[in-house]
């Protein structure tokens, strides 16, 4: 597992992003680099960066250095259309923290989830494109934005029980999944795929 840390400009620039689907694929992406510290789609641009690529809409694009101890800086962001001239932007922050001009805080999912669309959108790209184990950390990220100790109040269990719970890893009984669904309101529902199903 990494550690994922963060400096003011790639806050901001997330913060600023519109496009909720979008910021939903990107939380997911950076949440699987922390957990099963999977890189997918990424390369070098030099001096320690790599640019990490985000196919959707305007290909997006993540922008940070690998520390040792298993850290993560996550630098800037952008898209494809402000490429060179966000790669440039990373390099220039990367030499303000070098130059301890510049402080890094750790990054977590949960303070990107701050409005009822924004759990929606993450919560279905997730279900979309998660195995169960993505689906399960989500699940508590959007608990851990809501308040550990209402969703504990609610769901009648205790909060060590739920980070235990919706922690990477863990495996939930089925009852406590449905449990903290209801708690943050949320349900299971059944959709027909895009594709029709075939009736003999």
């Amino acid at each position: 597992m990494y550690l994922i840390e963060k400096t003011a400009e790639f806050d901001k620039w997330l913060r600023k992003l519109k496009v909720l689907k979008a910021k939903a694929k990107i939380l997911i992406r950076i949440q699987k680099l922390e957990t099963s510290e999977h890189f997918g789609d990424n390369e070098s641009i030099g001096d320690g960066i790599r640019e990490l690529k985000i196919d959707y809409a305007k290909c997006y694009r993540i922008y940070f250095k690998e520390q040792e101890g298993k850290i993560i800086i996550l630098i800037f962001g952008g898209d494809k259309s402000t490429q060179n001239k966000d790669i440039e932007r990373a390099k220039l922050i990367l030499s303000s923290l070098k130059n301890y001009i510049m402080e890094t805080t750790k990054f977590d999912v949960a303070d990107y989830l701050d409005s009822n669309e924004m759990i929606v959108a993450y919560l279905n790209t997730v279900l979309a494109e998660g195995n169960d184990a993505d689906v399960i950390v989500a699940i508590g990220n959007v608990a851990k934005s809501i308040g550990m100790s209402k969703i504990a109040n609610e769901t009648g269990l205790s909060r060590p029980s739920l980070y235990k719970a919706l922690s990477d890893g863990s495996k939930p009984q089925f009852e406590t999944v449905m449990k903290v669904l209801r708690a943050i309101g949320g349900q299971l529902q059944i959709n027909p795929s895009s594709e029709e199903m075939a009736i003999s």
